[in-house]
């Protein structure tokens, strides 16, 4: 069962049309990444490092796809160089 903050998460993807998740297995997210595996309205796809994330959801956007990137902290600063050459050259919108 998820908890409510979990709950919260994968309503707010329904709401903002997000399609794709890629992520980072972690302990912390396994519930949340289990509810969207099992669900038919999420494509999610496991990831080996962040940076391959910041790719495929900026591939993803060229598409017409919204996605989501789910992270540990700690792996957040191994997206930056990928964030500086491809997403903010070309102006794709990543939050």
């Amino acid at each position: 069962m998820l908890l409510a903050w979990q709950q919260s998460i994968i309503d707010a993807f329904k709401a903002e049309r997000i399609q794709l998740i890629a992520h980072v297995a972690d302990s912390i997210l396994a519930p949340i990444i289990a509810a969207l595996e099992a669900d038919d309205a999420f494509t999610v796809v496991t990831l080996t490092r962040e940076e391959e994330g910041v790719g495929i959801l900026c591939g993803a956007y060229l598409g017409g796809v919204r996605g989501a990137l789910l992270l540990q902290t700690s792996g957040f600063g191994n997206t930056i160089n990928a964030f500086g050459s491809l997403p903010l050259p070309y102006q794709i919108p990543f939050v």
